[in-house]
């Protein structure tokens, strides 16, 4: 898991990656949300919402729920945290939804109400993590609470406390987010594919991740998957499978803002359960699925990241040098370009084409609207569907070892 922040001519721009592992097999059924534009071009664009217990508001780079300074492709909720078995709680907006990480991991400063009960490292000292992310590191504290997604409550969640003063980060958590306001959100909702952060520390100590802190010493530790920072949504007592998120479309010249719905577990409720046109792909071990563009396959057997759709990420990032190129790789093509990938999934045959356009990012941000989908930069290796991928559509996720209408995951719907 990883996120990345690109800050140069657009402010900030956020991409997420993930590792751990998983399998399935299904099929997909019956009724599903759809995304309906109510206005093009400028303006605030809205999906009409289901409801339910199970639905949470998502606003794209609006400052009612981000913060008055959102970037570009910003998707924001908001969370209630409480005390576990209280109704001693607080509500926390600006909230980076995050299809490509796992659990929540909020400002310490947002919760200055709140007492929280530390997560014990295997010695009895308090647990302490350095989230990597690559524009910085989420340094701070594990606490057990009680976290509202909508209508319903996940118990005695393992959450983390973002706080660059937390005890003494190790030399090798370089550069953690010191403040929210310098991250751009107050907290990361990670509702990807998995359910704990890292699988791997359950038995060895992972370079970075884990740590046991004694005072102003923090030492590299094991953590057991009970203790690590967790999806919430995994722990609620139904709609725990997954996700649905449902964004509408906006026009070529973008939208000033865009208002979409998550919905909590998938063919768990009749508003959550895919249509019959909904296809299935299955991520790997490494959650990654394969594109295909340019006859090149991008997957986590042949790239180090693979390839992954990514609502915390606000690009469409992918390996092609365009001759025009603004300040830091964001392409800037001279007219609008479309483009063809292909999404495969990592078993069966089910493989669709993909088509997108790329626009001049300088042109699009002179615009003055926030919300685009058309926005590119070029990458490494890696291709990364991000939340313009998401626009107009509905994604399912379906997280490791959960079974779904769509089969068992780790997978994806659309």
């Amino acid at each position: 898991m990883t996120i990345r922040l690109f800050a140069a001519i657009l402010c900030a721009c956020l991409f997420a990656a993930c590792s751990p592992p998983g399998n399935g097999t299904g099929t997909n059924t019956s009724v599903a949300p759809t995304a309906t534009q109510s206005s093009a071009g400028n303006g605030t664009v809205t999906t009409t919402l289901v409801g339910g217990s199970n639905s949470m508001m998502v606003k794209v780079s609006d400052v009612t729920l981000c913060s008055a300074s959102a970037y570009q492709n910003e998707p924001c909720v908001a969370v209630t945290i409480c005390q576990h078995g209280t109704s001693t709680c607080q509500t926390v907006s600006n909230i980076l939804l995050d299809t490509g990480s796992y659990g929540l991991r909020v400002f310490s400063s947002t919760l200055s109400g709140l007492s929280l009960t530390a997560v014990n490292a295997p010695n009895a000292s308090p647990l302490g993590e350095c989230a990597q992310f690559g524009s910085g590191n989420a340094w701070g504290s594990v606490v057990l609470a009680d976290v509202q997604l909508g209508g319903e409550t996940a118990s005695n969640v393992p959450i983390q406390l973002i706080n660059s003063s937390y005890s003494t980060h190790p030399a090798s958590c370089t550069s953690p987010f010191t403040s929210a306001a310098s991250a751009g959100f107050n907290g990361i909702l990670g509702v990807g594919l998995g359910v704990n952060d890292c699988p791997s520390c359950v038995a060895s100590t992972v370079a970075n991740y884990y740590y046991s802190c004694s005072g102003a010493t923090c030492t590299a530790s094991l953590a057991p998957a009970a203790s690590q920072v967790t999806n919430p949504v995994s722990i609620l007592t139904s709609d725990n499978n997954g996700i649905a998120l449902t964004l509408p479309a906006i026009g070529n010249n973008g939208a000033n803002s865009v208002t979409g719905e998550l919905l909590l577990g998938v063919g768990t409720q009749s508003n959550n359960t895919p249509s019959a046109s909904v296809k299935t792909y299955y991520a790997d071990a490494q959650f990654s699925f394969t594109s295909i563009y340019n006859g090149q396959s991008y997957n986590s057997s042949n790239l180090a990241n693979g390839s992954f759709l990514d609502s915390g990420s606000n690009f469409f990032y992918f390996p092609l040098k365009l001759t025009t190129e603004c300040t830091g790789s964001y392409y800037c093509p001279n007219a609008v370009t479309a483009f063809t990938a292909s999404i495969e999934s990592s078993t069966g045959s089910v493989t669709t084409p993909i088509n997108f356009n790329i626009a001049n990012a300088n042109t699009l941000v002179n615009t003055g609207n926030k919300v685009f989908n058309d926005l590119g930069q070029q990458t490494s290796g890696y291709f990364d569907w991000g939340l313009p991928f998401f626009l107009g559509r509905t994604v399912y996720v379906v997280m490791t070892g959960k079974s779904s209408t769509l089969g068992t995951g780790p997978l994806w719907g659309f």
